[in-house]
C-alpha cells in the first residue's frame, strides 16, 4: 500500500482508521507510516516526497515560510480550526 492508497481509505472510512476527525490524529498516522516506509526501504521512499510536496502546497496556500518551526497539522489548526481535518483532506486530493 501507498499513502495515495492510505488516504482514500481514511477518506472514505476514516473512522475505521483513526479515533476521529482530528487534523493531529491524521498527520501523526501519516508520519507513522512514513517513518515505517522509511524504515523498511532504502532511504526517503516516494511516499515520504508525496507527503513532503504536499506540506509545501499547505505552507503556501497560508502563507507559512518553509523554515518556520510550526507543524502542518499547527498551521492548519490555526487557520482553519474544527474544519482542518476536511480541509486538508480537500488539499490533498486537490493536489495528488
Amino acid at each position: 500500500m501507498n499513502i495515495i492508497q492510505m488516504m482514500g481509505l481514511i477518506r472514505n472510512d476514516g473512522e475505521k482508521i483513526l479515533q476521529n476527525d482530528c487534523i493531529f490524529q491524521l498527520r501523526a498516522f501519516m508520519r507513522g507510516f512514513i517513518l515505517a516506509k522509511n524504515t523498511c526501504g532504502n532511504g526517503i521512499s516516494e511516499d515520504h516526497k508525496i507527503l513532503e510536496r504536499i506540506d509545501e502546497v499547505v505552507r503556501k496556500k497560508y502563507n507559512v515560510l518553509p523554515t518556520s518551526m510550526i507543524s502542518i497539522e499547527e498551521i492548519m489548526d490555526n487557520f482553519e480550526g474544527g474544519k482542518a481535518y476536511q480541509v486538508y483532506l480537500n488539499i490533498w486530493f486537490s493536489n495528488i
